[in-house]
């Protein structure tokens, strides 16, 4: 789901087949039917299967689905309604365990997000989830490309509390992704340069249940989350939002003001 940034109050939200255009008092299709499948087209002659994130440009012009069943990243003409396909050929996924294997190809993206620091052009390049991948891709380009995270074992299996499992990003004017992790549910910052993470708050144990943790307010290691479904940052506030769907609370995170300071401008 992702607003029109044109028509306060109105919104776009994918589901398996489909994308909607909510207003407040009305549900329309976009783009897509109620059939499951791949077809690039206008309005209802499109076919998605399983559109898992939206994301919408500043101007409200282009609209960056994730449609995770056809492992491939759709870009749809909120003017005209034409979905074309920019990334992705349906390929089955890659091997996790060959970095090799990873660079350059597209499985199952989840959860945009746009790089906003000032080194890139704006709306150049969105980051988005991979399985328990992060990944870049350059719009203009096409170029795709794992973010190999330093010193985070990426191949552990998902529910091993030593693996790091993005759920949710966002990004910050520095450049840096605040990621939630869905199997150690803590919170990292992560440099997309340097490929370091950095954990800012709460983590798990070993052997960890979230079935018998209790919620705990804090900073660092001393807070406790759930499995944190979603976040936003809010640059105004230097925060970020999180939903913390175990414990069903909206939670609150001051984020470090070095996030909110932007990168040198880029030359284009």
């Amino acid at each position: 789901m992702c607003v029109d940034p044109i028509n306060p109050g109105c919104y776009f939200a994918g589901d398996s087949t489909s994308i909607r255009y909510c207003t407040p008092d009305t549900v329309t299709l976009f783009a897509g039917d109620e059939s499951t499948g791949f077809a690039d087209g206008v309005g209802s002659a499109a076919r998605f299967d399983g559109v898992a994130d939206l994301l919408c440009t500043a101007n409200g012009e282009k609209l960056y689905a994730a449609d995770c069943g056809n492992i491939r990243i759709r870009l749809v003409d909120t003017k005209t309604q034409a979905v074309t396909t920019l990334a992705g050929n349906g390929a089955e996924p890659f091997d996790y365990t060959s970095p090799a294997s990873r660079q350059g190809r597209i499985y199952k993206p989840y959860k945009f997000t746009f790089d906003r620091s000032r080194a890139t052009k704006p709306e150049s390049v969105l980051y988005y989830r991979s399985g328990h991948l992060i990944c870049r891709f350059e719009i203009q380009t096409g170029a795709t490309a794992v973010i190999d995270l330093d010193g985070i074992d990426e191949t552990c299996d998902r529910n091993t509390s030593r693996s790091f499992y993005p759920f949710t990003a966002d990004c910050t004017p520095s450049g840096h992704l605040i990621v939630t992790c869905a199997n150690t549910n803590g919170v990292y910052a992560i440099d997309p340069v340097t490929c370091k993470a950095e954990l800012l708050v709460s983590k798990n144990d070993p052997g960890f249940d979230v079935r018998g943790r209790q919620m705990v307010d804090g900073s660092g290691d001393v807070a406790r989350c759930g499995w944190m479904w979603d976040l936003v940052v809010v640059d105004s506030d230097q925060c970020a939002y999180i939903i913390d769907r175990s414990f069903r609370l909206l939670r609150h995170m001051t984020l470090p003001a070095r996030f909110f300071e932007s990168q040198p401008t880029a030359s284009h």
